[in-house]
């Protein structure tokens, strides 16, 4: 009779453990790995002044009683905004999520298994909602439907949790739940950096571009929303202006000049010029104000010169002489003539030394 009732407290000891639950509402079914497959940041879901798509997984777990007994679990993906005085919390939007039946349980041996196969799952949250507050929680809701042989206090017929069981409607996920963050996107301008008459600008990356403003030294240009995220510059006076997208914090400029000056770029020669051979020499622009040079020429007094073009902004020299011994009694001068990304003529020169490399006057 003794080791009958021992081994009565240790099925009983086993069951309880079973029935365990590991979310803080003490559920025998409830989800587990509830992750999202979204950037995070700081483990909070970042949002803006647009839908928040959410897609990630979960499975569930089941206490060992429920093996035989546990029929289907129906989800929803839900936010809640705190709870009320009665306990419950305050759901302000949901959405079905995926539903578990017994089958996701039994694994590829036909055997039931406490945790099932993990789900995915993707949501858009419409843009209705202040999450500023910091209240909102996004969470698990769900239910499940039980054959009454498992043999719950009080109930002698099948039901569903938590309705039958606790006069709920639904559950909650209770030890993983993500909260919201803002999150200001940075705006990307993209437009001319050389403004002739007028240019158009677009912000991208962004469904709301924040404030957009000039910050300019004199009145030489306006400004003008177009609409599509687009907006009109208008070049009234000479000089450099920046176009700026403020949005909360992220502060994005873009520089732009008014007009296209005629003087600026750099010649670079390659390699050192130290005699008879073969170069290159190339003019750079990082304003882009010039046009491809339209045509290269090369002089000299003392030196058997040549030039050929060769691509935009790049020709090839040939030396056919050269004094050695003097290095200053070498001349050779290149120009380059071509018209600026406005129309006005463009004409640059460059006097060549010995050992040059990297040469421009006007620098």
């Amino acid at each position: 009779m003794k080791k009958y009732f021992i081994a009565l407290i240790i099925i009983i000891v086993n069951l309880l453990s079973e029935a365990k639950a590991n979310d803080d509402s003490g559920n025998l079914v409830y989800p587990n790995n509830f992750n999202l497959s979204i950037p995070l940041k700081g483990g909070k879901i970042p949002y803006f002044n647009a839908p928040v798509n959410v897609t990630g997984s979960f499975g569930f777990t089941m206490s060992g009683l429920y093996t035989s007994y546990l029929r289907w679990v129906e989800t929803h993906i839900g936010i809640i905004n705190g709870y009320g005085f009665d306990g419950q919390p305050n759901l302000v939007w949901s959405t079905g999520g995926p539903s578990f039946g017994i089958g996701d349980f039994i694994d590829s041996n036909g055997t039931i298994q406490l945790h099932s196969k993990i789900k995915n799952f993707n949501v858009t949250i419409p843009n209705v909602f202040n999450f500023d507050t910091g209240g909102y929680r996004l969470v698990i809701f769900y239910k499940y439907n039980f054959d009454h042989r498992v043999g719950l206090p009080n109930l002698n017929k099948d039901g569903v949790a938590p309705q039958d069981t606790h006069g709920i409607p639904w559950f909650i996920s209770g030890t993983k739940q993500f909260s919201f963050v803002k999150d200001y996107p940075i705006s990307t301008i993209t437009g001319p950096k050389v403004i002739c008459d007028e240019g158009i600008y677009t912000i991208t990356n962004v469904v709301y571009p924040g404030q957009i403003t000039l910050d300019q030294p004199d009145s030489i240009a306006t400004l003008t929303h177009i609409g599509n995220n687009q907006w009109k510059i208008t070049k009234i006076g000479e000089g450099k202006i920046k176009i700026v997208s403020t949005l909360g914090p992220n502060v994005v400029k873009k520089e732009i000049s008014l007009g296209a000056r005629n003087d600026l770029g750099t010649f670079r020669v390659s390699p050192r010029i130290m005699g008879v051979g073969t170069y290159y020499i190339y003019y750079e622009d990082p304003e882009e104000m010039i046009n491809p040079v339209a045509n290269w020429t090369i002089s000299s007094t003392s030196n058997n010169v040549q030039i050929f073009p060769d691509g935009p902004d790049k020709a090839v020299i040939h030396i056919n002489s050269w004094n050695s011994n003097q290095l200053s009694a070498n001349s050779i001068t290149v120009t380059a003539v071509g018209t600026t990304v406005c129309g006005d003529n463009f004409f640059r020169e460059i006097a060549i030394a010995g050992g040059a490399e990297i040469l421009d006057p006007d620098l």
